[in-house]
């Protein structure tokens, strides 16, 4: 019985030690997964526009792996007006968790207000910016929505 103890307290040691070693290799880094909604527009990961964008994991955009403090990332979305009148887009970033991650990450894109027309699709680039000064962060979530009104 004691043997059978001392076995599960070893084993339950190497695996804290294992996830405090596990935790401190990420230190300073940052990975996040971020959901797409459109409104009035579908968004693409193709210029055929076969594949939905549902969301982007920021950590497989290049050069890929964990987001370090100060570094941007950049993922080309096409969006394509679904409507039958001309719009313009707007792009809102909601729903931050945790809340602070908005203090420390930001998204941007080179849209620049042109009207798109009905059924036509525009290539936009969507970056993520994490700050240099980032703290408290080591993952967080958002939801991108971009608006297509007329």
């Amino acid at each position: 019985m004691k043997a059978k103890f001392l076995i599960t307290g070893f084993a339950l040691a190497f695996l804290i030690f294992i996830m405090h070693s596990y935790s401190l290799m990420f230190k300073g880094y940052v990975w996040n997964t971020a959901k797409i909604k459109g409104v009035g527009v579908s968004i693409y990961s193709d210029l055929n526009c076969s594949i939905i964008l549902s969301e982007i994991n920021w950590t497989m955009v290049e050069p890929g792996g964990l987001l370090e403090p100060g570094e941007s990332r950049h993922q080309i979305m096409y969006i394509k007006n679904t409507g039958n009148t001309p719009i313009n887009l707007t792009l809102e970033v909601v729903g931050w968790q945790p809340e602070i991650a908005s203090e420390y990450i930001s998204i941007g894109w080179n849209y620049t207000g042109e009207k798109i027309n009905p059924l036509a699709v525009l290539p936009v680039d969507v970056t993520l910016t994490v700050s240099p000064s980032v703290q408290n962060v080591t993952d967080f979530a958002f939801v991108i929505v971009i608006i297509g009104s007329g």
